[in-house]
């Protein structure tokens, strides 16, 4: 299903096929033919392509940053047809009344077992008061064209006009007690089994951290003790008091038993060999407000 809707939305829908009720978000996933329809109802290609072809834009960073950030306007300000306008408002409909709605980048050139392409799109939320969701789809769907996104294309000599935007919706998570990425291998040892995690408090976001946000960061391992795992700190969050650690024992020891479920899923779905000391997942996690583990996310880690 990533040919269609993108590997980060089809690796959400496979998680929750074994993971427990409520770990998993629950939604949709928008298809990379409606931003291809859009685009082209708009004539955004055709403009694209004038924009590309300009000397200028060719040899002057900052005049290629100034076009990309008028030619994302345009497709946030762009006309939908009314089939998709219509596709879009049932979709939204399908959630309660008065859902916050998270609107998540997921496109043919990210969480890919060869290229990671973390942080280059962006997401949003919907609030009830912004009307139609339409508007945050567009919003998601222009940030194919950021500056960091287009260059890193470039630079992989991907064709631009072959990346697509699909859009993971799922009712947003607030007042989160902690989030965090883990990957399910030691990366300072892989001699070792086991996992590596980082995680932060609250909703200061270890992807993309507030200034001086330092989490905690350590290693789990099943290494056959008194106890299921052994929780090795590297270093602790300058968020908590000192001594104090983000995640409960019993919060550790869940997630590790996720990941080590979402490890054997993966490599099994991927064809990967169990005796490949490379192949690990990438896996982003949060705390809610109630205190339940979340998994949010799950892609092939790349070295």
């Amino acid at each position: 299903d990533s040919d269609s809707f993108g590997a980060k939305a089809a690796n959400v829908a496979e998680l929750g096929k074994f993971l427990p009720d409520g770990m998993v978000p629950d939604g949709f996933a928008v298809p990379f033919h409606f931003y291809d329809e859009f685009m082209k109802h708009n004539g955004f290609y055709d403009q694209a392509a004038a924009m590309m072809a300009d000397p200028t834009f060719q040899s002057d960073f900052q005049a290629r940053e100034k076009a990309l950030d008028s030619f994302r306007k345009r497709i946030r300000a762009g006309a939908m047809p009314d089939w998709m306008l219509d596709a879009l408002q049932s979709m939204h409909d399908s959630f309660e009344a008065g859902t916050p709605l998270r609107c998540r980048s997921s496109t043919n050139n990210e969480d890919l077992p060869s290229f990671n392409g973390a942080g280059l799109y962006d997401s949003y939320t919907h609030h009830p008061d912004e009307g139609p969701i339409a508007k945050s789809i567009k919003q998601v769907w222009a940030s194919l064209w950021t500056y960091r996104a287009f260059e890193e294309r470039d630079f992989y000599r991907v064709d631009h006009f072959q990346t697509a935007m699909g859009v993971l919706v799922h009712p947003n998570y607030d007042d989160e007690q902690a989030n965090g990425v883990a990957v399910t291998k030691n990366i300072y040892d892989p001699e070792w089994e086991g996992y590596y995690v980082n995680v932060q408090v609250g909703e200061d976001l270890v992807t993309n951290p507030e200034a001086y946000s330092i989490p905690d960061e350590f290693l789990v391992a099943d290494l056959a003790g008194v106890e299921r795992y052994e929780i090795q700190y590297i270093r602790h969050s300058n968020l908590v008091l000192a001594g104090g650690n983000i995640l409960t024992k019993a919060q550790v020891f869940e997630l590790a038993d996720k990941m080590a479920l979402i490890q054997s899923h993966f490599r099994t779905l991927y064809k990967v060999s169990r005796w490949d000391p490379d192949f690990a997942m990438d896996i982003e996690f949060k705390i809610t407000a109630d205190g339940r583990l979340n998994i949010k996310q799950a892609r092939p880690w790349v070295e």
